[in-house]
């Protein structure tokens, strides 16, 4: 069962970590090509802050299920209160993105390998 969650946990942070790539770089292209000066407003770098964090989460994850789950979880929360608090229309947003990291760093944490406690007397 945990190798299976596990699997499906990496394979749902591959294609988001997939999404927010090309979501970036679609944003970067499409200035360049308005030749508008390359800038990002707050909510663009407050947004990659966050993927950025989430990113690390994921790549920790792969090693750690317990300590990247934790942080994919705290980023996915993160997110989803700047989206509800801080940006216009955020609520969509929030149901958007805050799934995509809380849902595979719960399943990461599901799937970690039980500590085994062998004390003996």
């Amino acid at each position: 069962m945990d190798k299976s969650l596990r699997l499906v946990a990496r394979i749902i942070s591959s294609l988001v970590i997939a999404f927010l790539l090309f979501m970036l770089i679609g944003e970067t292209a499409g200035r360049m090509q308005a030749k508008e000066k390359v800038t990002f407003p707050s909510e663009l770098l407050w947004f990659i802050a966050f993927v950025g964090l989430a990113v690390v989460g994921y790549v920790i994850s792969w090693f750690s299920e317990l300590i990247g789950g934790v942080l994919l979880i705290v980023c996915g929360v993160a997110v989803a209160i700047y989206f509800l608090f801080f940006i216009k229309a955020g609520f969509m947003m929030a149901l958007q993105f805050g799934p995509a990291f809380i849902i595979p760093g719960w399943l990461f944490i599901k799937s970690r390998k039980p500590v085994v406690n062998n004390q003996s007397n």
